[in-house]
């Protein structure tokens, strides 16, 4: 989508006791005008029943969820007839009272030990420049949630 150019959020504490928030919904406008949300809350009742990323825009709409999101439940991609998603070689994070999403948090900090080591010649998993754009925007969020006004990126 690239890169964001505002976001208003409101997030809370609603059900953890805890230091952070459990329940959040974020409303972001990216720089090229399209329009995006994060809904996200640990509160579900003894189990997780399910995780999803959905996609809509100009050319199709896809959805990935499942408990785990593991598994494309939506694909409607003009040009393209489907699209199998990877099999984590991990599995997926057990919590013991519910599934968390598949494990491939290891990857990703194996691909940044190799990119400080010089190891990797291919392009990184996620650049510098898109982890702090990323940890920027959540700021923006919490920010933004803490003021109750929508914050300029």
């Amino acid at each position: 989508m690239g890169p964001a150019q505002s976001v208003y959020s409101q997030m809370g504490t609603m059900n953890h006791s805890i230091e952070i928030e459990d329940t959040g919904v974020i409303s972001v406008r990216f720089k090229n005008n399209a329009l995006g949300t994060v809904n996200y809350t640990t509160c579900a009742t003894t189990k997780n029943f399910e995780g999803s990323i959905t996609l809509v825009f100009s050319n199709g709409t896809i959805k990935i969820g499942g408990e785990c999101v593991n598994t494309i439940e939506y694909f409607n991609v003009h040009g393209i007839s489907h699209y199998q998603l990877p099999r984590s070689r991990n599995g997926s994070n057990d919590y013991t009272t519910y599934l968390g999403s598949m494990s491939n948090h290891d990857l990703v900090f194996k691909d940044i030990v190799n990119v400080m080591n010089n190891k990797r010649v291919n392009v990184p998993l996620v650049s510098g420049i898109d982890a702090i754009a990323t940890v920027a925007f959540m700021e923006s969020a919490k920010l933004s949630a803490r003021k109750n006004k929508r914050i300029i990126l």
